[in-house]
Order: structure tokens, then sequence, then C-alpha cells
């Protein structure tokens, strides 16, 4: 796989996609604020760092722009907002 991926936050869910990324030949950076989850991805992921994702610094220095993050957050509140409407049966008409 020539694919590059980002993983933000290394808890079940982030670890098992980091994992699976990295099994399928996928270059990987893996960013956690917790350090325990950060080394414990080291031999896996092609990168793991401890960094706080809300530190513009931080991610800058990783390569990762504050647009791009802005535009992950956005995706996942359309996310998060679809899955509530579903789940309690409100719809837009």
């Amino acid at each position: 796989m020539d694919k590059s991926f980002a993983v933000f936050g290394l808890g079940k869910f982030g670890r098992s996609v980091a994992t699976e990324l990295a099994n399928a030949g996928a270059d990987v950076l893996a960013v956690d604020i917790n350090k325990e989850r950060v080394h414990a991805l080291a031999d896996i992921a092609t990168c793991a760092v401890a960094a706080d994702i809300r530190d513009t610094e931080a991610m800058e220095s990783l390569g990762i722009s504050m647009q791009l993050l802005l535009q992950l957050q956005e995706a996942l509140m359309q996310a998060y907002w679809q899955q509530y409407l579903l789940k309690n049966q409100v719809f837009h008409m």
C-alpha cells in the first residue's frame, strides 16, 4: 500500500485503526497526548508521537496544517450529527 495516514487519538478505536493500516503496509503517523498509548504503538506505526492536537505549533512541526485539522473537525461534527439524527429519528424536511 502506497498510502500515508495520520491517526489522532490512540484509544481502542484509534489503536485498532493504526494497527490495521500499518499491517496493510501503509505509513502511519500515530498521535496521542498519552505517552503510554504512543509507546504501545511505537513498534507498529511508522512514527508515533506524543502531542496535543490542540497545539498548533506541535501539529505544524509534524507537517499537519491547522486547515487540515479544521476540515477534519468539520467532517467529524457532520458525522456526529448524522448519527445523532438517525439514532433519535430526527429527519430534515
